[in-house]
């Protein structure tokens, strides 16, 4: 009969290194890199036994391009507007829509473009509507009539925002990442680590949202950190 190897829930550094038979230094860059997830009580750090399943996938082949949709590119739609809960309703005179399939489900995806103050200026804004709920919001960085850069903040399934020397959700880890405050400077622009692109990257837009999706936050107004 095949020995059962039976990890605990929780494991120090060196449980990991022992399970991987590499040395602590070995494992190191891969905690410095965020390939393997950890968190600090203290001084100590500890690895989850889930992060580190994540990351015995990722060094054994996978990647989270391996099992993400294969997403066609939308095409140009007729303007819409959506109505937030707030009661605000807003328009999006450049719009583009196309299906995605997911796990056997056809999704609709929208992505609106529109100009909106925020961070102190006038920036542009695209929206990522997915089946009609707002999932993922990027804005334009401050030099954006040169680089045409847009970015949008990286939140953990918790809702909160990832700091800039925190590990990455996996999820994100195949995309450009930097820091937010890098590319959108001014009053309230937010802090942490932000996914960026150009603005006719909507394969990237439409990964963030669906990325937002399997999170299945629930979403408010615009402004709100959801986004």
């Amino acid at each position: 009969m095949a020995e059962t190897l039976t990890l605990p829930d929780v494991l120090t550094i060196q449980e990991v290194a022992q399970f991987l038979r590499v040395s602590e230094e070995q494992l190191r860059p891969e905690i410095d890199s965020g390939r393997l997830r950890v968190f600090a009580i203290g001084v100590e750090q500890r690895v989850l036994k889930q992060d580190l399943s994540q990351f015995l996938r990722l060094a054994t082949g996978w990647t989270a391009s391996s099992e993400r949709p294969r997403l066609a590119k939308p095409t140009p739609a007729p303007r819409f507007s959506f109505r937030w809960p707030n009661g605000e309703e807003r328009e999006y005179p450049k719009a583009f829509a196309g299906p995605v399939r997911v796990d056997d489900e056809w999704k609709v995806v929208q992505i609106g473009f529109r100009e909106t103050v925020r961070a102190g200026k006038k920036r542009q804004q695209a929206v990522v509507f997915i089946n009609r709920r707002p999932r993922a919001e990027f804005l334009a960085a401050d030099d954006f009539a040169k680089s045409k850069l847009m970015v949008s903040i990286v939140k953990t399934k918790a809702g909160r925002h990832v700091p800039e020397r925190e590990y990455v959700p996996f999820e994100y880890a195949d995309l450009r990442l930097e820091p937010y405050n890098l590319h959108v400077t001014g009053p309230n622009a937010f802090s942490g680590l932000a996914v960026v692109c150009r603005s006719e990257d909507l394969i990237t837009m439409m990964r963030v949202a669906l990325i937002r999706e399997t999170y299945d936050s629930d979403v408010t107004d615009i402004s709100s950190p959801i986004l």
